[in-house]
């Protein structure tokens, strides 16, 4: 069973049925219950986002199971929701129809407790699986979009480094070979990332744990995201501690979750700034980075941790970036939010143990 408790509506007249049917399902699911397709059509109206599965009886009174089954597939708003016929009819005509009118599954009457169950089981298995190969076919199309950042980068500068000899000074060679080297970096966590999201749940990351100066995963994290910064906006960084002031941890996963923060940030700010602000609070070190651009809507302040969750369709990206984040900063023993008393824009913080 899945972690999630789905809400099934119960459309049937007869009391005693009723409550053989919770009997049946109570423990597992939440029940809405409507003596009559009237009854059923009115807590659609009300409760149609929350209903996950209908189990609907044919001989009624007021509006019997074939009305309802028109009625539902008529409404956009209703049509997607699987429906299982429930008849003590034996004959083929009945479920003929039904099926004409879009029923997923039969169950016959009386009640065998085992048959509902699996009927209803099997409804939500085959609709978890279809949702899981939906998100996945997404993820792979939209990676497409994340990897070409980097490896632009990669290209452009190492054609900048294939120029005549006396074209760069010595200073811009080594900058380019940096952009090289970070965007290189960056590339190779975007395919850990894909490498992690194959791995069963729960499996840990790879942590290398040393002394890392603090200062400059910052400064690598901007030089890294140069390419996506959006014309007119200020993009910087302001740090309270020394650039000797170092920190035992992993820093490729802390410049990663930079990274992903600052270039959510340049997807969603056309104007204004952008700012990674490095700070220590108590034990705790504070990296945050803070926009001026759409914000996130309000009820998403958790959702957007969630995988394959997107605030904008149209935006590149996978939706995976976030979770990926958080998954990485409880590893590394801290946290990251959003910042939800910021509201010029967005700031997402990750709180770091010094």
């Amino acid at each position: 069973m899945s972690q999630k408790k789905y809400t099934i509506l119960v459309i049937e007249d007869n009391e005693i049925n009723r409550e053989i049917l919770h009997e049946i399902l109570a423990d597992d699911y939440d029940l809405l219950f409507a003596e009559n397709g009237q009854i059923a059509m009115d807590l659609l109206a009300t409760h149609s986002a929350s209903i996950d599965l209908m189990l609907l009886d044919i001989v009624m009174p007021v509006m019997d199971g074939f009305q309802v089954l028109e009625a539902v597939r008529e409404n956009e708003l209703y049509r997607d929701i699987p429906i299982i016929v429930t008849t003590g009819s034996d004959g083929m005509d009945d479920e003929v129809r039904c099926l004409q009118l879009g029923a997923s599954d039969f169950v016959r009457k009386p009640y065998n407790p085992v048959v509902v169950r699996l009927r209803v089981e099997s409804i939500f298995k085959l609709r978890e699986s279809t949702e899981s190969n939906l998100q996945k076919t997404r993820f792979i199309q939209n990676m497409s979009h994340e990897i070409r950042t980097p490896l632009n980068a990669i290209m452009g500068f190492s054609e900048l480094l294939g120029l005549p000899d006396g074209s760069l000074d010595a200073e811009e060679r080594a900058n380019c070979a940096a952009y090289i080297r970070d965007n290189s970096q960056m590339l190779m966590r975007m395919i850990d990332d894909m490498l992690m999201l194959s791995n069963s749940e729960g499996e840990e990351t790879h942590l290398t744990l040393e002394s890392v100066p603090i200062n400059m995963i910052c400064g690598s994290s901007l030089r890294t995201t140069e390419f996506v910064h959006p014309k007119g906006v200020r993009v910087y960084f302001t740090s309270e501690l020394p650039d000797d002031f170092t920190v035992q941890t992993d820093g490729g996963h802390v410049q990663q979750i930079l990274v992903n923060f600052l270039t959510n940030a340049c997807k969603f700010t056309t104007e204004g700034e952008i700012h990674l602000c490095c700070q220590k609070q108590g034990e705790m070190l504070h990296l945050s980075v803070t926009d001026t651009g759409e914000g996130v809507p309000q009820g998403m302040e958790e959702k957007i941790f969630s995988r394959f969750i997107k605030l904008d369709s149209f935006k590149p990206g996978s939706g995976l970036g976030l979770s990926i984040t958080r998954n990485l900063a409880t590893q590394l023993g801290g946290k990251v939010y959003l910042d939800t008393h910021y509201t010029e824009g967005a700031r997402f913080v990750f709180e770091l143990p010094c």
